[in-house]
């Protein structure tokens, strides 16, 4: 009897480890099953973020998708086929983001929604700050 809880506790055991590594999802893993988003679907999405962050009533928030729209398919041009575009071209696709939305937005929701964004750009500069960082090898004695 002690011996077919011990076989069944370790077969048990080894179930759970098979099933946990073949459960373990890497980031190139990760990258292969993500699907690419489309220009109307980023749309949709940073305007419900705006929405909320920024109390948009009906108007603002249809107006602000208009232009978030827009802007996705202009980044999308940008980036083309290999998913790249340089930061000159991004910057001033931005630049002419703030200037469709400054007209919609009241003052508040503007300087609110230029926090957000700033806020936004320093968290991924810190994101590719810390992935280029090459750790240093130590050599042995």
């Amino acid at each position: 009897m002690k011996k077919m809880i011990l076989a069944f506790t370790l077969l048990l055991g080894i179930n759970n480890v098979l099933f946990a590594q073949s459960q373990k999802i890497t980031p190139g893993a990760l990258a292969a099953k993500k699907t690419p988003i489309t220009p109307e679907k980023a749309a949709e999405i940073q305007t419900l973020k705006m929405q909320q962050a920024l109390n948009l009533d009906g108007e603002q928030k249809q107006k602000v998708n208009d232009v978030n729209r827009q802007i996705c398919h202009k980044m999308t041009e940008a980036k083309g086929n290999n998913n790249t575009a340089s930061s000159e071209k991004i910057n001033m696709i931005q630049k002419e983001k703030e200037k469709m939305l400054q007209p919609i937005l009241t003052p508040e929701q503007f300087e609110k929604y230029k926090q957000m964004k700033d806020e936004l750009n320093s968290t991924e500069e810190k994101k590719v700050t810390n992935t280029s960082k090459v750790p240093e090898m130590k050599k042995g004695k």
